[in-house]
């Protein structure tokens, strides 16, 4: 290469100017992140603990010199920056931004230093060009109707192809695996709340082929009794974990992403009529009483058309006053849910002091 004279010539970044263009002085280094092996090991996570452990990164400090170990020139320092721009966009997964350097810069021409590392860095694009297109490609949900609460959850990841052959991804072969984190939380009949957490791990089959209609299933099971159970709400994350994939000749990372999400509520059987006549379903359920009915009050309330509340609001302020201690807690448990005022479902007094202020402001 012919000698560049400092003094006349001066070599820039592209025009860009942005996180990514920073001066760079003979002692700069390059950060190169070496994605380490993907630990396969199959664990089951319950309390809503984190994910077990995910792939390190491992830094790796290569000090740039000039020809003979002297100091850099300013080509040299023009390329560093512009390895440092890619390792930013890859970092932050601004894929479009890296494929740019890439195109004007991967070049025959540059340093023997700079062509090393532009490899890694395609092999860095194409993973996160893969792992979008399995995020794009991934569902979560129930495989079949859920049954009545405390029934088992028969719940799936699934894998949906290619719309076209153009879409697919190229071949890839590796580690590809998804966190399912799933929480339920129960209430019961006087409005207390508990909630379940479990995580598992699914794997995709080694030999999955990811062309147009190829699908694969990933089933997953939730067995928490349900046991005084009126609602339970349902929520499945799904993350893609990272690893590594083999893209043609090249071993891809993959990054930790997220993937997929559902939630649903449950109910008991037999709570269609409720919805259909809340009011109706309260009234009696008060008139008979027992605890068998707890939860259509609770139910009932949850259900009421805000046109129909007060109404029910005095039906449910008699077990309030008059009730024994677990009707008047199953009524205040009632009337939260009814009205979402925040008072204990101990607090009787409280309470009739709110639904006096109601009354008074009812017949304004």
């Amino acid at each position: 290469m012919p000698s560049i004279a400092a003094s006349t010539v001066r070599l820039r970044a592209p025009a860009r100017r942005s996180r990514y263009e920073r001066g760079v002085t003979w002692r700069s280094a390059v950060l190169i992140v070496v994605a380490a092996g993907f630990a396969p090991a199959c664990v089951t996570v319950v309390g809503g603990e984190a994910p077990p452990q995910m792939l390190q990164a491992q830094p790796l400090f290569v000090p740039m010199q000039g020809a003979g170990g002297g100091a850099v020139s300013l080509v040299d320092r023009y390329y560093a920056s512009i390895v440092q721009q890619l390792h930013e966009a890859v970092t932050e997964r601004d894929v479009e931004q890296a494929r740019t350097l890439l195109a004007q810069h991967d070049r025959k021409d540059a340093p023997v230093w700079v062509r090393e590392r532009m490899g890694g860095f395609r092999a860095a694009v194409r993973g996160l060009e893969f792992a979008a297109f399995v995020v794009g490609a991934t569902r979560v949900g129930p495989r079949v109707a859920p049954g009545a609460v405390g029934a088992p959850l028969d719940l799936a990841v699934e894998l949906v192809g290619a719309p076209t052959e153009d879409a697919a991804p190229a071949a890839a072969s590796g580690v590809l695996a998804f966190w399912a984190h799933v929480e339920l939380r129960d209430t019961d009949a006087f409005g207390s709340r508990t909630r379940h957490a479990t995580s598992q791990i699914l794997r995709v089959p080694a030999d999955h082929q990811w062309g147009p209609a190829s699908v694969v299933s990933l089933p997953f099971r939730v067995d928490v009794p349900g046991l005084g159970v009126v609602r339970r709400e349902l929520r499945v994350d799904v993350e893609l974990l990272p690893g590594l994939v083999r893209i043609g000749d090249a071993s891809c990372p993959v990054p930790r992403l997220p993937a997929a999400t559902h939630a649903s509520t449950h109910f008991p059987r037999g709570v269609d009529p409720i919805r259909e006549q809340p009011l109706r379903t309260l009234r009696n359920a008060l008139q008979r009483g027992t605890s068998r009915y707890f939860g259509h009050l609770f139910l009932a309330a949850s259900f009421m058309p805000a046109t129909d509340r007060h109404e029910a609001a005095d039906a449910l302020i008699d077990w309030v006053r008059l009730g024994n201690r677990v009707r008047a807690r199953v009524a205040m448990g009632c009337l939260r849910e009814l009205t979402g005022v925040d008072l204990s479902v101990e607090d009787r007094e409280g309470w009739l002091r709110w639904w006096g202020r109601e009354v008074a402001a009812h017949r304004k």
